[in-house]
């Protein structure tokens, strides 16, 4: 398990996603997982994962990160993307800034509601920090029904310690 960071470093914002129609708010949500450590110049993987996601065409998210400590490598997408029909992310990347916007749209939306990997992204630590942060932050989106719910329930950290 990932250990607390003393100070957030580095932040990833999934910019939409809701639980399914069917259940309530609080079971669908968002998840990490990946390395918890990294030495200076490895590449390594972070997943996102959905729990009983909803019906959604689209799933934009922004994601932000301390590009003193992380370099963004790649985004590829976890079999739970793939099952739904999702095409292979083109992110946008604003290095400089630490910003990447990835848009996912889905073929079969309704394969969400398994749950799973939705998203890996791969980085680099540049190591300017020992520890660096992502945070999922909410955010409201709209589900097939229409109704609007908010994602995850709470924003979810995940720690990374940058050794030598």
């Amino acid at each position: 398990p990932p250990a607390a960071a003393a100070e957030p470093a580095a932040v990833v914002a999934p910019a939409a996603l809701a639980a399914p129609a069917a259940a309530t708010p609080a079971a669908a949500d968002l998840s990490w997982s990946g390395a918890s450590s990294a030495r200076i110049g490895e590449t390594f993987q972070l997943t996102l994962s959905a729990n009983a996601m909803p019906v959604v065409q689209t799933l934009p998210l922004t994601l932000r990160f301390d590009p003193t400590a992380l370099a963004f490598v790649s985004a590829s997408l976890g079999p739970l993307a793939q099952t739904a029909g999702a095409a292979e992310p083109s992110p946008k990347v604003d290095a400089q800034r630490g910003r990447l916007d990835i848009a996912l749209s889905f073929g079969k939306p309704k394969a969400l509601g398994a749950g799973g990997e939705l998203i890996t992204l791969t980085f680099t630590a540049r190591g300017s920090r020992p520890t660096t942060q992502l945070i999922a932050t909410q955010t409201v989106v709209k589900t097939e029904s229409g109704t609007s719910l908010m994602l995850p329930s709470a924003p979810r950290s995940y720690a990374l310690t940058v050794t030598r």
